[in-house]
C-alpha cells in the first residue's frame, strides 16, 4: 500500500498531462478550462479542508497546496469535469442540458472511487459516515453534482455571449473568470442544502434530501436520452480519465481487502462501474453494437 499512493499520484500528473495535451489540440479554450477547473476544485477542497474541525483531511501527499490540498487531487478536478463535458458535447444535447449531463458523469466517477480510494487513506472522513454512502457523507455527492453544473452552467452562458476560439486571451479569460461566480454559486447551493437539513423534519434526512435532487435533476437528462448522437467514434483520451480511476479504485478494492469488510460492495462497485463507462461510451454506442 505505501507503494500504490505515490503511483497513484504520480500517474495522475502524467494522465493530466496528456489530457492537456488533447484539450490543447482541440481547442485552446478546452485547456483553460481544465486548468480553471482545478482551480476551483481547490478552492473547493480548501474551503473544507480549512474549517475546523474539518469534514475530511488529506494525510499524505508528494506535493501539497496550502490547506494541505494535494495537487493531484486538484488535477483529478480538472481532468474529470473535462472529461464529462467533453463527452456531454459529443451527446449533442441542448446547451443548458449539458452541465447536467457532465454533473452525472463525474458523480458516478465518485460514488465508484470513494470507498476504495478512503480504505486506502488517500484521505480521511472525520469522522466517518456509516449511515451513509459506505462512509462518506451524502453532502460529498451533492458537492460534486453542484460544482461540476455550476461550473459548467456558467461556462457555457458566457460561450453563448463570447464565443470561444477568436481569441486566446478572451478564451483564457471566459474560463478563468467562470471561477468566481461558480464558486459562490456553489457555496450558496451547499449551505442551502445543509440549510435544509439543519430543519430537522421528521420525514426528510440527508440521504433521502440528496435522492430527490439527483431525482429532479435526471428528469430531462433521461427525457433526452432517445435523441442524444451515439455515432461518435470513441475518443479513448477522454475515456481514459474513468478507466483510470476506476482502474486505482479496484486496485485499491482488493488490496486493502475492503471486499471483505464491507460486502455489498463487492455487488455495487461493478454496478457503478458499468454505469459509468455506459455512460461515457453512450456517444459510440451505435458504432459498438455494429461491431
Amino acid at each position: 500500500m505505501d507503494i500504490i499512493i505515490p503511483l497513484i499520484e504520480l500517474s495522475t500528473y502524467v494522465l493530466t498531462a496528456i489530457i492537456f495535451i488533447h484539450a490543447w489540440k482541440k481547442k485552446p479554450y478546452f485547456a483553460f478550462v481544465i486548468l480553471a477547473a482545478t482551480i476551483f476544485g481547490f478552492l473547493a477542497e480548501y474551503s473544507a479542508v480549512s474549517k475546523i474541525p474539518p469534514p475530511y483531511n488529506y494525510p499524505q501527499a508528494l506535493l501539497a497546496l496550502p490547506g494541505p490540498v494535494p495537487l493531484n487531487i486538484c488535477l483529478g478536478w480538472g481532468i474529470i469535469i473535462y472529461a464529462a463535458l467533453q463527452t456531454a458535447i459529443l451527446l449533442k444535447v441542448k446547451w443548458w442540458l449539458k452541465p447536467l449531463v457532465a454533473g452525472f458523469l463525474a458523480v458516478i466517477i465518485d460514488f465508484a472511487e470513494d470507498p476504495p480510494y478512503v480504505k486506502m487513506d488517500l484521505w480521511q472522513w472525520t469522522p466517518s459516515h456509516p449511515e451513509a454512502w459506505f462512509g462518506i457523507p451524502w453532502s460529498n455527492y451533492v458537492g460534486w453534482f453542484l460544482i461540476v453544473v455550476i461550473f459548467l452552467f456558467i461556462l457555457e452562458l458566457l460561450t453563448r455571449y463570447f464565443p470561444t476560439g477568436r481569441y486566446l486571451w478572451r478564451d483564457g479569460l471566459i474560463a478563468f473568470f467562470a471561477v468566481i461566480p461558480s464558486f459562490a454559486l456553489f457555496m450558496a447551493a451547499i449551505l442551502g442544502y445543509f440549510w435544509i437539513i439543519g430543519f430537522k423534519i421528521s420525514w426528510l434526512n440527508e440521504a433521502l434530501l440528496t435522492m430527490m435532487i439527483f431525482i429532479i435533476c435526471s428528469v430531462p437528462v433521461i427525457r433526452a436520452i432517445p435523441k442524444m448522437d451515439r455515432a461518435s467514434k470513441i475518443d479513448w483520451v477522454i475515456l481514459a480519465v474513468p478507466l483510470y480511476i476506476f482502474f486505482w479504485a479496484l486496485v485499491g478494492f482488493f488490496t486493502t481487502r475492503l471486499y471483505l469488510q464491507s460486502q455489498a460492495l463487492v455487488m455495487v462497485i461493478p454496478f457503478v462501474v458499468i454505469i459509468g463507462l455506459l455512460g461515457y461510451l453512450w456517444p459510440s454506442l451505435d458504432r459498438l453494437l455494429k461491431k
